[in-house]
């Protein structure tokens, strides 16, 4: 199955649910987001999501992960490990590039400038939701296997990473209403 991936607006959240805090509007346009698309592609109802390490939906081998960040929530969908990441492009971070991009990386950026910072991040942080292991296995080191690639889109002022294997790669972002 390629890897699908959904790109929602939260405002419609927002301004339905005033009285949510922003963690509460993100839960619940994601756990809204994940079981229309597990109905449309899958025809699933009633799915249980399990948030035990790496999110899954219990009793079935699809997997999907997800993003969000400013105004907008990111789902990928796919039979193979993923692992996705969108960000606000605001500015470059130098204590972040400092730490976490090895020498190599922290050229590209100061060459190609803050896409490429974004760039670079997002697709970092999507490999390491990935292999399931999260933020603490950021690192300078991070060494990619040969099976897996990086479908890398920026949207408006935001970067879009997902990461999985390279048979399974998404072809585009749907953007969703």
């Amino acid at each position: 199955m390629e890897t699908k991936v959904y790109l929602l607006s939260l405002l419609p959240f927002r301004q339905k649910y005033p009285e949510l805090t922003k963690r509460g509007i993100e839960k619940l346009a994601g756990d809204s987001l994940i079981k229309t698309v597990f109905f449309q592609l899958f025809r699933l109802e009633n799915i249980e999501i399990i948030r035990e390490g790496k999110p899954y939906i219990k009793d079935y081998p699809y997997q999907f992960n997800l993003s969000h960040s400013g105004d907008y929530l990111l789902l990928a969908v796919g039979d193979a490990p993923i692992g996705a990441d969108i960000e606000k492009i605001t500015k470059i971070r130098p204590k972040m590039m400092e730490k976490y991009f090895n020498p190599a990386e922290q050229k590209q950026v100061q060459t190609s400038g803050i896409k490429k910072f974004f760039e670079i991040w997002t697709q970092k942080e999507s490999y390491v939701k990935y292999t399931g292991e999260g933020i603490k296995a950021l690192s300078k080191d991070l060494i990619y296997p040969e099976d897996v690639a990086f479908f890398t889109e920026q949207y408006e002022d935001y970067q879009i990473s997902v990461c999985t294997k390279k048979e399974c790669l998404p072809l585009k972002v749907e953007r969703l209403k």
